[in-house]
């Protein structure tokens, strides 16, 4: 899979958290796809290590959770925070959820979403845990969604879904999915969960 294979299209911060992402791309039989909330330090090229002095147990952004697909995943599945092993990401009130195949010392970045009310940082030292760096391959407005660099809101909220259609060539898609007003945001989760989709159809370009 290449940059653009996926979109973030839910990212609910209110308990209990959940995020769900497309594919735009077929995930084979026995690939494995990653996901982590880490930020991403745009200078040294790595993830954020980030570990908070009020650092617990709950509160750590140090791992990433992994999806293996026991049969071929076409374009227009839709995978869930549930799909995932490795435990439940803990999402910030605000945060990132960058997507990526390979090795988390090397990965592949496949999309991104940022709802931590923080552009893009381009420093190392600006990166928390609670916004990241553009994420290596990626372009931002395109792959990586970020809600402030993009003017979708000139304030953080904790859960965003993507409410736009679900039908649509891949390109299609992708367009819709970046486009600001396609998209439900609150700090209350109930009004936003409702909106999270289930499913895409995929049309012939």
């Amino acid at each position: 899979m290449v940059p653009g294979d996926c979109m973030v299209v839910a990212a609910l911060s209110s308990s209990p958290d959940a995020f769900s992402i497309v594919l735009l791309s077929t995930l084979g039989k026995g690939q494995s796809i990653s996901a982590t909330d880490m930020g991403w330090l745009p200078q040294a090229e790595a993830f954020s290590q980030y570990m908070p002095i009020w650092w617990s147990s709950s509160g750590a952004e140090m791992s990433s959770v992994v999806h293996t697909a026991s049969d071929d995943e076409p374009p227009g599945t839709v995978l869930t925070q549930a799909d995932f092993s490795g435990g439940a990401l803990s999402l910030d009130s605000s945060d990132q959820l960058l997507i990526y195949q390979g090795a988390e010392s090397n990965p592949t970045f496949l999309c991104a979403f940022d709802w931590s009310g923080y552009d893009w940082m381009i420093t190392d030292s600006s990166v928390s845990s609670s916004n990241s760096g553009l994420p290596r391959g990626l372009t931002s407005g395109v792959d990586a969604l970020n809600t402030m660099t993009l003017g979708w809101s000139y304030s953080s909220y904790n859960n965003w879904a993507y409410k736009g259609t679900d039908s649509a060539h891949i390109d299609g898609l992708r367009t819709a999915i970046a486009t600001g007003s396609n998209w439900e945001y609150s700090d209350t989760r109930s009004s936003v969960a409702s909106h999270v989709k289930t499913s895409f159809t995929v049309l012939p370009p």
